[in-house]
């Protein structure tokens, strides 16, 4: 029988999965931090940018159909959070306004699944990621002469979303029609139309620099 959103109070369908209520405590491996969300930016401690690891004796009853939701929430995440640097990191003004666009096309991405689920993530554009998060996001790609920075950040951004696609693909492979594989068939979709753009950058930036 349907039921009723808490947060939002949105009648819900009998079959759907609403995560209003769901926050899942994160401790970290390393400095053993206890962190509390549905989904943290790369799942790194805000404190000492070590690994996350979900501490089961407070994970959920279902975990099941809750996962697919998680994950695909996670990347998309992570994926707002590395373009947003990125363009912070560009000095060429078209690869800083193509990964802007991108960012923001990420933060939709992710505000519609939180809507779509309930999640009711909250996104904070003022944040600014710990040194270590930093380093671990940009491996690197500091060190990368000025000059070149442009084509590292764009192939690193290519490889990125490859391997997020090759996921979302993985995950149509392993599920059952409904909700969630379409989820992850739109989702692999997305990810193709950002390989196309970043591609074509790409190519507009070596041939600016007289790469090949």
């Amino acid at each position: 029988m349907p039921s009723t959103c808490p947060k939002c109070h949105q009648v819900l369908e009998e079959d759907y999965v609403c995560c209003a209520d769901v926050t899942y405590t994160w401790k970290c491996a390393k400095c053993r931090k206890l962190s509390k969300g549905f989904v943290i930016p790369f799942g790194r401690c805000e404190n000492c940018g070590g690994n996350l690891e979900v501490v089961e004796e407070y994970a959920l009853q279902d975990p099941a159909r809750l996962k697919p939701i998680r994950q695909a929430l996670q990347a998309e995440m992570n994926a707002h959070t590395f373009y947003a640097m990125a363009a912070e990191e560009a000095t060429d003004a078209d690869v800083r306004a193509l990964f802007a666009s991108l960012s923001e096309m990420e933060r939709e991405h992710l505000e519609n699944l939180s809507d779509k689920y309930h999640a009711h993530i909250e996104m904070d554009g003022r944040h600014t990621p710990h040194p270590k998060i930093r380093q671990i996001i940009l491996d690197k790609i500091e060190e990368v002469p000025a000059p070149d920075r442009p084509l590292a950040l764009y192939e690193r951004a290519i490889e990125m979303e490859r391997r997020a696609r090759a996921f979302f693909l993985q995950q149509v492979e392993g599920l059952e029609e409904g909700l969630e594989r379409e989820i992850y068939r739109e989702l692999a979709a997305e990810e193709d139309e950002h390989i196309a753009l970043l591609e074509a950058g790409l190519a507009k930036t070596r041939e600016a620099l007289g790469r090949r």
